[in-house]
């Protein structure tokens, strides 16, 4: 079964959970909050 990651549409970080993504948007992309609620979700590995 594949595994899945959210992956930062501002900067491309990618993180394992929503709660670390959105962490990371509060805390480096302050001005660009609407990121918090749109993670891209990728594929492991791609």
């Amino acid at each position: 079964m594949p595994k899945f990651k959210l992956r930062c549409r501002i900067c491309g970080k990618t993180f394992d959970s929503y709660e670390e993504h959105a962490e990371h948007v509060f805390s480096e992309h302050p001005d660009q909050l609407w990121a918090r609620f749109k993670p891209e979700i990728i594929e492991e590995g791609e």
